[in-house]
């Protein structure tokens, strides 16, 4: 088996508290996050009260931090005009020493779109958006001059305008878990965002989970058919739900099993212990569950919220601690 690292990111969604100062608690996450062990920090990109604006977020809290990668989990697509998006990104990346992941989607929430009065279409439609707006952000990015005309977007000898020299690469991260948008993030990605999400709950923020081990497999494998060769080379990411530490893994199982069943959602216990997108034990045992599932899935990369960071601190040294002994079994040939 190829070894391979784990990624770990934060995602960093609120403002702090209303008596703080919004500059300085945004550094200390970002202080805190590095310190703790993680890779990145992201942010989402919703307009409810109480949650930051990704960019500005991200040059702010940049500034605090040396090795700790930014993105966002995820962009808007609709919010968005490709060129003037890939501008931002490219000279956030600038500004950061590369240090700049750039996510995006189709963009679910229906109060996001209530609030800035743009308009709510079906999710082909907005599949479609995405599928024209990705290789034109793609190619922007890579430093092209893009002259298009297509159904939604229209652009003329359009670049960022960043010198050679100041342009680093920016990954591309798409997530999402309709087929459509996990076909484009096999063509285009970097890195693909499994959500495990399904439909909206009454058109809101909050979504249906869908977290059995088998339908996880079927969306992995639209990613697989739809990249080809280049499978091989992308990360598949999670976003973690829950992180519970417990000495009672099953009963804390059970417990989001039962809640689930009083909604309607049908998750099996095994499968409740075995995804992705929830963890729960002692910190050995949830070090060991992200390993079984980088085995099991294939997933490199996991995203929890900031409430879990104290855990997730102890949970990444065991993690790496694991890690080590398995690199020196690697390079050494040993089984």
């Amino acid at each position: 088996m190829t070894f391979k690292p784990l990624r770990f990111g934060m995602s960093g969604t609120q403002w702090g508290p209303t008596e703080s100062d919004p500059r300085a608690y945004l550094r200390g996450e970002a202080v805190q996050a590095e310190h703790a062990g993680f890779d990145a920090m992201t942010f989402a990109d919703h307009t409810l009260p109480g949650m930051r604006p990704p960019l500005a977020t991200i040059l702010c809290a940049a500034e605090a931090v040396s090795t700790l990668r930014f993105g966002t989990m995820v962009l808007n697509n609709d919010f968005w005009n490709p060129l003037l998006l890939a501008r931002e990104a490219a000279t956030i990346s600038a500004l950061t020493g590369g240090r700049f992941e750039l996510g995006i989607g189709a963009g679910h929430a229906k109060p996001d779109y209530e609030n800035t009065g743009i308009a709510y279409d079906t999710p082909a439609v907005r599949v479609d958006r995405l599928a024209e707006a990705l290789p034109l952000i793609r190619r922007l990015l890579d430093g092209e001059t893009v002259t298009h005309s297509g159904r939604h977007y229209s652009m003329v000898n359009a670049t960022t305008g960043l010198p050679l020299a100041s342009r680093p690469h920016v990954p591309l991260l798409v997530g999402g878990n309709g087929t459509r948008v996990l076909q484009l993030a096999g063509r285009y990605a970097d890195t693909v965002g499994l959500s495990g999400l399904v439909r909206p709950i009454n058109f809101g923020h909050a979504h249906e989970p869908a977290w059995s081990c088998e339908y996880l497999d079927g969306r992995i494998d639209l990613v697989r058919q739809s990249a080809g060769p280049r499978f091989a080379s992308l990360q598949l990411q999670a976003l973690v739900q829950s992180v519970v530490e417990t000495n009672d893994r099953e009963s804390a199982a059970r417990v989001v099993c039962d809640e689930l069943e009083s909604i309607g959602i049908k998750l099996s216990i095994e499968d409740a212990l075995a995804t992705p997108f929830l963890l729960m034990g002692s910190i050995e045992e949830m070090a060991a569950s992200l390993l079984r599932s980088r085995d099991r899935f294939g997933i490199t990369y996991f995203t929890a919220r900031t409430d879990s960071i104290e855990p997730m601190a102890r949970v990444i040294a065991c993690v790496r601690s694991i890690e080590a002994r398995e690199s020196s079994l690697h390079s050494t040939g040993t089984e």
